[in-house]
């Protein structure tokens, strides 16, 4: 019997073996997506779930830390906004953890050159359309 967690929407599982199973039972890529608001992460996780997804939700660095350790996702949306320190330290700690893609959106410009050289495969600028988001996901599921 398979184990699963479920995480704030029902129709997600987490299958314990660390695979994350879609409709028939088919591997889908694993995403966390860590926003700074619950209430924006969790819609914009729904989001990202109607695209075929299973996503795991995280506010702030230290839950998404533990989200990482415990979950290993293929990629790790980090909308949060964090000071450079922070963020280079946040960047190294997850990318020692588990091979993953990490991409960070920012509304600081200043931030791009910070997080890239500190490790994030990927930036994006806020505000984003979601179409841009979900494009460049994809990107970085096809460097893994």
């Amino acid at each position: 019997m398979l184990e699963v967690w479920q995480n704030n929407f029902p129709e997600v599982a987490f299958a314990a073996s660390g695979i994350f199973l879609g409709e028939g039972g088919t591997a889908v890529p694993k995403l966390l997506y860590i926003g700074c608001d619950r209430t924006l992460a969790e819609i914009t996780a729904k989001m990202l779930q109607r695209r075929g997804y299973d996503v795991l939700c995280a506010v702030g660095a230290e839950e998404a830390t533990a989200a990482v350790h415990l979950h290993k996702p293929d990629v790790v949306v980090a909308d949060f906004d964090v000071g450079h320190a922070e963020g280079s330290t946040f960047c190294g700690l997850v990318k020692q953890m588990a091979p993953m893609r990490l991409l960070f959106i920012s509304a600081s410009q200043d931030d791009e050159i910070n997080l890239l050289n500190a490790g994030a495969d990927d930036w994006m600028k806020k505000p984003y359309k979601m179409s841009v988001l979900y494009a460049r996901i994809q990107a970085l599921l096809r460097m893994a």
